[in-house]
């Protein structure tokens, strides 16, 4: 059953300036080429895409100015914005190690490569990864200084959320750890570069609305749209078995749940 709503969330009021398309996060495609990949979100209906960093097409360090625009035209042809740029590193090797160096650079790359691509396309400043609970701080230190001088922000997605610097929220975490996503998005608040939209239920990560999932999503969508309005939202079908059929259902409630505030806006 959905969670009850956060005091103050029961009546879903959505606040003007809510939030851009839907992304799709094309993580989930990692073992399809890029141009394929990018197709799907396309024929889904969607209107934007979380590029993978990961993805051996798409790493920043093995684009070339040429690529990234070709890249960037592709997306232009399909129409499709872009909500950032996920580097989904094993935490642990931004914590120490023989991997440390290379990971950090490749944080460090994925930040210029933000700020160079939102130049060529639609692109909202944000990386999304995962922080270790104790990062190393000579990496911290470089990766802070790449995100203030390119000015993109570096959205945290480990869950419990950090005390400190800028949060991604995935619902599913939240869920897993018997909390509530739509409580989480209030506290969060402001510290929130971006979220991810995802369900979960005792067996793990679930499509959104599947039975026996737990997120609500049109009282997430409203508590987002109240404490981070402006903020990239993407549906995230990771570790799902038919991530098409996820996304597709994915778009679908993110629709049913903002479409009519949408409408109303239109008319203002």
């Amino acid at each position: 059953m959905p969670r009850p709503a956060p005091p103050g969330l029961q009546h879903r009021v959505f606040q003007p300036s809510t939030h851009p398309h839907l992304g799709l996060a094309l993580c989930a495609w990692a073992q399809t080429p890029a141009r394929p990949g990018i197709a799907i979100a396309k024929t889904l209906g969607y209107r934007a895409v979380q590029l993978d960093a990961t993805h051996p097409e798409i790493r920043p360090r093995s684009l070339d100015r040429s690529a990234r625009r070709d890249l960037a035209s592709v997306l232009r042809r399909n129409q499709l914005s872009c909500t950032g740029l996920d580097l989904w590193l094993p935490p642990e090797h931004l914590a120490g190690g023989p991997n440390l160096e290379r990971a950090t650079e490749a944080v460090v790359g994925a930040i210029e490569f933000v700020r160079e691509f939102a130049g060529l396309v639609h692109t909202a400043a944000v990386v999304s990864l995962a922080l270790p609970v104790e990062p190393d701080a000579h990496a911290m230190a470089a990766i802070d200084a790449a995100s203030r001088q390119h000015e993109v922000a570096v959205a945290n997605h480990a869950w419990p959320a950090k005390e400190t610097g800028s949060l991604g929220l995935d619902p599913a975490l939240a869920i897993m750890a018997g909390q509530s996503a739509p409580k989480s998005a209030t506290q969060l608040g402001e510290r929130l570069a971006s979220a991810r939209l995802s369900d979960a239920g005792v067996s793990g990560r679930l499509p959104v609305d599947a039975s026996g999932g737990s997120l609500d999503v049109p009282t997430y969508a409203a508590a987002l749209s109240i404490s981070a309005p402006n903020i990239p939202v993407v549906a995230d079908v990771r570790s799902l078995p038919e991530p098409a059929i996820a996304a597709a259902a994915a778009l679908r409630s993110w629709t049913d749940a903002t479409e009519p505030f949408r409408a109303q806006e239109s008319l203002t």
